[in-house]
């Protein structure tokens, strides 16, 4: 499927279940949490009353790696044949890592920038993969790994699917126009080489995959994309801008 296609309906999605969705997840932190914690499955069901209609679930996933009080989030794309899964027919699953013992999670006004900014990067990487389904004509690959170390194989073998590549090549590209307007997609690229700190870029997952082989073809896919799905979100800026997502990097 052409990037202009596929984009074209990731945003078509976007803007169906934005409205709804921005009263759960507004721009400015509510100010019920000024005072109090947020009970997390009370929220997430709240969520889902909201997003189930458009085939959106939310999850807890218990995680004992997290501290107590915290919350991260990751994405998952399901296929037909995968579904039902925990009692929902979604394929698009939202998953909200905590403790076990989490009961309320603190919230601050970055935090909360930080927890719906990726909310809606994780929705549109997912939003990719849904479509991706739908391409009859699509040929699904990975490239090889060039590594042997078992880590790091792993890493290059996932980030080297194509269909990946095209997701996290759109999940850059969002935050490089986001966080970085005013910069080119090689300086930018340059930029998120250098960042430390508690957000990293997506550029960085694929720099550390194949620091030993920047050349890898995996790597040059990846930067086509890129430079592919840039010009794809500067078209659509408007669409961008009207998120008003936090920049996360300066």
């Amino acid at each position: 499927m052409r990037v202009s296609t596929l984009h074209r309906r990731l945003v078509s999605d976007v803007e169906v279940m934005r409205d709804a969705i921005d009263d759960l997840l507004p721009v400015q932190m509510p100010r019920c949490y000024v005072q109090r914690e947020m009970n997390l499955k009370s929220f997430v069901a709240k969520l889902n009353r909201t997003t189930e209609q458009f085939n959106v679930f939310n999850e807890i996933n218990p995680d004992f790696s997290i501290p107590i009080g915290e919350v991260t989030c990751s994405g998952l794309w399901l296929c037909e044949d995968e579904l039902p899964e925990n009692n929902s027919e979604a394929d698009i699953r939202i998953l909200w890592h905590a403790h076990p013992n989490t009961r309320r999670v603190s919230v601050t006004p970055v935090k909360w920038a930080r927890r719906r900014y990726f909310f809606w990067e994780l929705m549109m990487h997912e939003l990719v993969h849904r479509h991706q389904d739908t391409d009859e004509n699509r040929i699904s690959r990975t490239y090889q790994p060039q590594s042997t170390d078992r880590k790091t194989k792993e890493d290059q073998s996932y980030y080297g699917d194509v269909d990946e590549i095209e997701a996290y090549a759109h999940d850059s590209a969002l935050e490089f126009f986001t966080w970085w307007p005013e910069l080119s997609v090689k300086q930018a690229l340059r930029r998120a080489s250098i960042v430390t700190g508690a957000v990293m870029p997506t550029a960085c997952f694929y720099m550390d995959a194949f620091a030993e082989v920047p050349d890898h073809p995996a790597m040059r896919y990846y930067e086509k994309k890129l430079d592919i799905w840039m010009s794809e979100v500067r078209r659509y800026g408007e669409f961008y801008e009207s998120l008003q997502l936090p920049k996360l990097c300066r």
